[in-house]
């Protein structure tokens, strides 16, 4: 295994692509999933950031067990698609 298969796998991104679909190449595929988690990564930073959450300082708790929720089934619904476009069932 090549360090650019390994770093693919370590990002969460597959080395297969949705080229059958699409007609798209490769990297095309493997830069659209990237950039599907760093915009999750963005999301999550933002709503775990002090400022977001001094507005929720009297339900605090409440707002980071939802929000926490929220961010564990976006991955999961992320991951799924990326899994289904890779051809895996």
């Amino acid at each position: 295994m090549n360090c650019a298969k390994i770093v693919l796998l370590c990002s969460g991104t597959s080395v297969r692509s949705s080229s059958r679909r699409s007609g798209n190449s490769p990297s095309e595929g493997i830069q659209v999933r990237r950039d599907i988690w760093i915009f999750l990564i963005v999301i999550g930073i933002l709503f775990f950031s002090w400022p977001i959450m001094s507005i929720f300082k009297d339900s605090l708790t409440t707002y980071l067990f939802i929000i926490w929720i929220i961010f564990i089934a976006l991955i999961f619904v992320i991951s799924l698609f990326s899994k289904r476009e890779d051809g895996n069932s």
